[in-house]
């Protein structure tokens, strides 16, 4: 939390982890990295290395794993668990994602639920 200026109610554990935040209350980081960008976000809570790391402006997300929600840059009201979980998540609000690599791909899409490794990918056939 090295550039904090009036954030309150946040705890950083890891290298960087939180170490952008500026006027975002109410975080919880632990593992290096993890909302290591986060500005403005309040309600936040990142476990892993790489969690949320690029999230900047987003409010009241979960992510659990590394590089959970790691792309994230203000969407809201996400929970990623597992492995790169809602990994390419820019905007995407009220997402669920459950299993690694689960809603991987997810940009902008808003309100989806994936349980399960890598779903809802689609698995190739077999040749």
């Amino acid at each position: 939390m090295g550039r904090n200026t009036t954030a309150s109610n946040s705890t950083a554990i890891g290298y960087s982890a939180l170490g952008n935040n500026t006027t975002g209350n109410n975080n919880t980081a632990s593992g290096s990295v993890a909302l290591g960008n986060n500005t403005t976000g309040n309600n936040n809570i990142a476990i892993g290395y790489s969690a949320m790391g690029n999230n900047t402006t987003g409010d009241q997300n979960t992510a659990s794993g590394s590089g959970a929600l790691n792309t994230n840059n203000d969407g809201s009201s996400n929970t990623a668990s597992g492995y790169r979980a809602l990994y390419s998540n820019i905007s995407g609000s009220q997402n669920t994602a459950s299993g690694s690599n689960a809603l991987y791909s997810n940009t902008t899409g808003d309100s989806n639920t994936a349980n399960g490794a890598s779903a809802p990918e689609v698995p190739h056939a077999s040749p």
